[in-house]
């Protein structure tokens, strides 16, 4: 997935570089000119964990999941180009993934396995 917005990474704080912008970022264009939302920015982030239509249940699961609150101390916030990114106000953090991205792939993939096999057997 391209937002056309470029990719770039951040430093090794997890710090937000100027114009860097990763594949995970939510640039999400509005006729309005105002920030994206709730809605809008959950459907982009679950194109871009690559849930595809068809996996109905992990769509359901993921954006129930997004509409609970942030970890104590994280906020989401959007930069004058619209893009969405989250700030922890304890630590300074800030990150364009979701705090919780890393869960979100467990379970895409979790998912994923139990889909393909789902008496749960190993293959050897």
């Amino acid at each position: 997935w391209d937002d056309g917005a470029g990719v770039g990474d951040m430093d090794e704080r997890g710090s937000l570089e100027s114009d860097a912008v990763p594949e995970l970022a939510a640039v999400i264009p509005t006729s309005s000119g105002m920030a994206p939302s709730a809605a809008e920015v959950a459907k982009q982030y679950l194109r871009a964990l690559g849930i595809l239509p068809h996996e109905r249940l992990l769509l359901e699961l993921i954006s129930a999941e997004m509409q609970r609150p942030l970890l104590s101390g994280w906020q989401q916030q959007t930069d004058t180009d619209h893009r969405v990114f989250y700030w922890n106000e304890v630590t300074g953090e800030s990150s364009w993934s979701h705090p919780d991205h890393e869960v979100y792939m467990e379970v895409v993939q979790f998912y994923r396995s139990t889909a393909t096999n789902p008496a749960g057997i190993r293959s050897k």
